[in-house]
């Protein structure tokens, strides 16, 4: 405890907000640099109820954007700013975006506006008459990433800033990144059966593989998304319940029994609701970080998730794959298409197998 007053910056910061007299806010903590300290002492505030919860990846982008934008010409701060305030950061507290990826995805959003502005300058041209063909220049210039234009287009031809111009899209043939049958069932076996693994992996790993998860979706379940009636347990996604087979069910109960995770802040509050807890209360384990660590151990996040909607799809319409992994109907029937099959499909194997099954009844 006295090398921890002595030397941590911690309650360094905790005495410096004392010491202004003034009512601890967010707004009174946003006053001082940002360093891993702040942000720590923001979350024991937070935890011992001192302050309300707020979205940290979400309100740590103004600041941000702000800084981006000095750098910037008087006039393109003109078309950017709003851009980012009264749209990119709206639309995103709208939507709750929670995770350090749509964080990342909204500062890249606003990087690709700045871009596309500076080259327009350096090209002399302007906004206004921009053409397609010199649009799509710009993109053949750069990275994959200027894609991330597209919002910022969509919202300057809104508001008559630009000419009528298309993000041109690439056509997709089938998803990026599938496992074979074999290695699939050999990366589940794994997570079913290899007690050399964390537990909290062979879950996370069993539910991306069996249902198509994908990583942020499995890394912020709850306890309370878990329906247990003693029998079977149920995991709900969004308004729909999925049976878990009796072997993911029983890790499933061991995990959510595990007893509180290390972390001082967790314990404190007696554990935390995240069925995968983080360094904080508020937060769920960071899905980056929790990605590396299984790729570490041989299982696959994203290919694993896309060979388990493949086969989904193949067995199952777009609307109750839409339902069993979370996606949205588009997203469903572009999966149900890659696998060629449909609806008809769908009814065509339902009556031939019940023609098959009334044969030996």
């Amino acid at each position: 405890m006295l090398f921890w007053l002595r030397r941590s910056r911690t309650p360094a910061l905790l005495a410096a907000l004392a010491a202004t007299g003034e009512p601890i806010t967010h707004d009174t903590l946003d006053a001082f640099d940002p360093s891993p300290a702040r942000a720590y002492v923001r979350e024991l505030l937070i935890t011992s109820g001192i302050l309300p919860p707020r979205n940290e990846f979400l309100e740590c982008l103004p600041a941000w954007a702000d800084t981006l934008l000095a750098g910037t010409p008087a006039q393109h701060r003109q078309i950017l700013s709003p851009f980012v305030h009264w749209f990119l950061l709206r639309r995103g507290r709208r939507r709750g975006s929670t995770s350090r990826g749509s964080a990342a995805f909204l500062r890249s959003r606003l990087r690709r506006a700045a871009e596309l502005l500076a080259w327009i300058d350096e090209h002399q041209l302007t906004l206004g008459t921009l053409t397609q063909g010199e649009f799509e220049q710009w993109l053949s210039e750069g990275t994959t990433t200027r894609a991330n234009i597209d919002a910022f287009i969509s919202w300057a031809e809104a508001r008559s800033l630009i000419a009528d111009i298309t993000l041109p899209r690439k056509a997709r043939h089938g998803p990026l990144g599938v496992l074979d049958d074999e290695e699939r069932r050999n990366q589940l076996h794994r997570c079913l059966n290899d007690a050399a693994l964390p537990l909290s992996l062979r879950v996370a790993g069993a539910l991306i593989l069996l249902f198509g998860l994908e990583g942020t979706r499995v890394t912020r379940l709850t306890r309370d998304d878990l329906h247990d009636d003693g029998n079977r347990l149920r995991l709900a996604i969004d308004d729909h319940q999925i049976d878990l087979p009796p072997k993911l069910a029983n890790l499933i109960r061991e995990l959510r029994d595990a007893p509180a995770t290390p972390s001082l802040m967790n314990r404190a509050v007696g554990g935390s609701a995240w069925l995968f807890p983080g360094r904080y209360p508020s937060r769920p384990i960071d899905r980056s970080g929790f990605g590396r660590v299984l790729a570490s151990h041989g299982i696959t996040v994203r290919d694993g998730r896309n060979s388990a909607r493949y086969a989904l799809a193949s067995h199952l319409p777009a609307a109750i794959l839409a339902d069993l992994t979370g996606t949205n109907i588009k997203t469903a029937v572009e999966w149900t298409r890659w696998s060629k099959r449909n609806w008809f499909d769908y009814i065509a194997i339902r009556a031939n197998d019940q023609t098959n099954t009334a044969q030996f009844e």
